[in-house]
């Protein structure tokens, strides 16, 4: 989370993508996603169906069920922008500064 006191301005959109950018198309699975970059299941499939974070179709896991891929440059970036800004219960993270620069 940014320091209210700190002289820094907040990151733009634009210069969180680009710490993530390397990661567009690695697939990752929803619950390693959740666990590496600590967010909540319920944010995540929310995010899914809001069009904010990708799903790459095509991707299977093995075993009996399938297995849900994401874009993981799209998972980092939403945890990036919930860093920025703060992450609370029932705050909204995707204001219109922070919508991520491939949906435009």
């Amino acid at each position: 989370m940014i320091d209210t006191n700190d002289a820094q301005p907040a990151p733009s959109a634009e210069e969180l993508w680009e710490r993530v950018e390397h990661l567009d198309g690695e697939p990752i699975a929803v619950h390693e996603a959740c666990r590496k970059y600590d967010l909540t299941p319920p944010s995540v499939y929310r995010w899914i169906e809001a069009g904010y974070i990708r799903d790459l179709d095509g991707q299977r896991g093995g075993g009996r069920g399938y297995k849900r891929y994401l874009n993981e440059a799209d998972v980092a970036y939403a945890a990036a922008v919930s860093d920025v800004r703060g992450r609370q219960q029932g705050r909204k993270v995707f204001i219109p500064e922070y919508r991520p620069p491939y949906l435009d």
